[in-house]
């Protein structure tokens, strides 16, 4: 409308020149306790820069019982007081914003847009924009789209590790040493760079080091291949699933993340209505 000189936008019968901005959002207690109205030091406050001015806020819904109101307290603050608001709670609102200077097309107002509070056994508050139900079913085709892909990406080096550890991988050689009292401690055998011997107790994980003489006395020192079971085979390539696991949360982490977190504030403003 501001290539039309003869329109004008009036507010309290005053001209608004520049550009409107609505926007519309909810306060939602999602966290784990109630926040009562004592509580609170100092109520939550939006504030915006000095390039735009709160023009009028209105609260068009909350949940049942929540009592909620609001105070412009000037053109760069938005004030809310509410009495106790229960976890799970909400309260939705509408205002419109005046920018005073021109507005880019990639501008994002709720980057401006500016939350304090002091309030007891809280945290900040966090911004989160909600999926509508498209976005919502692009999110999951593409969560399913990306298992599947690197579910597939990841079959064969698995097969192929499960392959190596079970019937490819050198077994490993450990000693036995047999005590004053006939007692049997077996050790797991690993050398040195100064040629000496670890040696680590396989039940109590204690070392100590020898010479590789001393290892060769076969009087007090037997060597042997323990058995292994196919599983504890498998459980020794642990670090491929750990792998595969990151890999999984990097391909869908965030998405899922955006997924449950929209889906948990459906729920609240559905259960709320």
């Amino acid at each position: 409308m501001k290539n039309f000189n003869e329109i004008a936008i009036l507010f309290e019968n005053k001209p608004i020149k520049d550009n409107l901005i609505y926007i519309k959002g909810c306060f939602i207690n999602d966290g784990e306790i109630d926040i009562e109205g004592e509580k609170i030091e100092r109520p939550i406050n939006i504030s915006i820069p000095e390039n735009y001015n709160w023009i009028n806020c209105k609260i068009t819904g909350t949940s049942p019982d929540l009592k909620c109101s609001y105070e412009i307290k000037d053109s760069k603050n938005l004030q809310f007081d509410f009495g106790l608001f229960r976890k799970n709670e909400f309260y939705q609102i509408e205002a419109i914003i005046e920018a005073t200077e021109e507005i880019e097309k990639h501008n994002n107002i709720f980057d401006e847009l500016k939350f304090t509070h002091r309030i007891s056994q809280t945290q900040k508050i966090f911004v989160t924009n909600l999926l509508s139900e498209n976005e919502i079913k692009r999110k999951k085709g593409k969560i399913k789209s990306n298992l599947w892909v690197t579910g597939l990406q990841m079959l064969i080096p698995t097969i192929l590790s499960i392959v190596f550890f079970v019937f490819l991988k050198s077994a490993e050689l450990h000693y036995r040493e047999v005590g004053n009292n006939n007692e049997i401690t077996e050790y797991k055998v690993t050398p040195k760079r100064d040629n000496t011997i670890k040696l680590e107790n396989t039940a109590t994980g204690k070392e100590k080091n020898i010479s590789i003489f001393e290892l060769q006395d076969k009087n007090k020192y037997t060597p042997f291949i323990p058995s292994k079971t196919i599983l504890q085979r498998i459980l020794e390539g642990w670090y491929i699933f750990v792998f595969w696991i990151i890999l999984v949360i990097f391909s869908i982490g965030f998405d899922y993340w955006e997924l449950r977190k929209s889906n948990k504030i459906y729920d609240i403003l559905k259960n709320s209505v």
